[in-house]
């Protein structure tokens, strides 16, 4: 532990400029050009074999270093919000996970211990999830834990999160004068506005744990023209993936029968499905372990759910994997709110950035050096 800290603290205003740098930096998903190229950059001048771009993702990478097993992979974020910025705190992930491959890797070298760190630069978690095809691609296959973090209102270990689909409905209409012939018209924003009044009805019906929230994307043209073409998106989030199943169906009905009562062609998108945390009760006590020796009053939230999503679920469902969370800000902010990425910028935030990466860092060598805290994580995820 000592190691680590050192190294982590001796990186510290490398670590903090990059996190700083992607701030003041944002860029959305699948476009976070600078931020990837920064994190590899740093990355390969510590020795570490970069990939990039990663699974057909021009942003996407993967840095390596050391060889043999256990493979430990920390995952990296930094994709912003439209308009609000880094109001995720993705530019803390990012550098966490970039400190932490490095001081466990450094750690692993002057030991001389066997073992791979990988750091994977992942793009697009606010939207259409970079891991996904991360995974699809098999580069978890031989991972033995992933490890990530998220920056919050508490310092939390554990629990898990709703799974969220992306659905976008397209109706396609026939334009007319609005006043003079509005009866030769197909008004595809009333289609719109039917989906709409539907999945209201539906909410009243649904289970605590199902979140339904949506935008209109396209309205029309202009007041005198019947809308020929009208667009909203939705996610849609559950607990289970079985019920988010049933509630899907239930969605996309809400859309067809739109179609049907205005007589508007529609076309149906979705995104796959961001799938729940995985536990692992394992790597959650060590987390718990690790953070309060580190002097955080941290939080076991095993069996508990978060109402948000995020593609990390994926990852935790095809290898052991946790991603604690780490104070900074108040529980009044809110996150994707403009205040949070204040916070995630402040003097709070680059302590959660220097923390992190040690937790990180300690609990990947922990896993290295216990062979049986290792094998026990195994076994937990292969009972779930």
């Amino acid at each position: 532990m000592d190691m680590v800290s050192e190294d982590v603290d001796g990186l510290a205003d490398v670590l903090l400029d990059l996190s700083h740098r992607i701030h003041a930096n944002p860029e959305l998903g699948l476009a976070e050009r600078k931020a990837s190229a920064w994190c590899a950059e740093l990355l390969s001048s510590e020795g570490f074999a970069v990939t990039r771009p990663v699974a057909g993702m021009e942003t996407a990478f993967r840095a390596r270093r050391g060889s043999g097993r256990p493979v430990l992979a920390f995952l990296a974020e930094y994709d912003a919000l439209p308009g609000v910025g880094h109001a995720c705190g993705h530019n803390i992930i990012a550098a966490a996970a970039v400190g932490a491959g490095v001081a466990l890797a450094r750690v692993l070298d002057r030991a001389g211990l066997d073992g791979t760190v990988l750091v994977d630069g992942t793009p697009a978690e606010e939207t259409s999830g970079g891991k996904l095809p991360m995974i699809d691609e098999g580069l978890y296959r031989d991972v033995d834990v992933a490890l990530s973090m998220h920056p919050d209102t508490r310092d939390t270990a554990g629990g898990t999160c709703l799974a969220v689909k992306t659905l976008a409905f397209a109706f396609t209409g026939r334009a007319a004068h609005a006043a003079a012939e509005p009866e030769k018209g197909v008004n595809a924003l009333d289609a719109v506005i039917q989906t709409y009044n539907n999945i209201n009805a539906l909410r009243q019906h649904t289970r605590p744990d199902v979140r339904i929230h949506g935008i209109i994307t396209h309205g029309g043209q202009a007041p005198n023209i019947v809308p020929d073409y009208a667009r909203a998106e939705f996610y849609v989030r559950s607990a289970h993936l079985d019920h988010h199943k049933e509630v899907l169906e239930k969605v996309r009905n809400c859309a067809r029968g739109a179609a049907l009562a205005t007589g508007a062609r529609l076309e149906m998108t979705e995104e796959p499905t961001f799938e729940p945390i995985r536990e692992n009760a394992v790597l959650c006590r060590l987390a718990l372990e690790v953070m309060r020796a580190f002097g955080l009053d941290a939080e076991d939230c095993s069996g508990r759910c978060s109402m948000g999503s995020t593609d990390f679920g994926n990852v935790s469902q095809v290898v052991p994997a946790i991603a604690p969370t780490f104070k900074i800000a108040p529980l009044t902010v809110a996150c994707h709110h403009k205040d949070f990425a204040d916070a995630a910028a402040s003097a709070d935030g680059d302590a959660a950035v220097l923390v992190a990466a040690k937790v990180l860092a300690v609990m990947g060598a922990r896993l290295v050096l216990e062979p049986d805290l290792l094998r026990a994580v195994r076994a937990e995820f292969e009972r779930k």
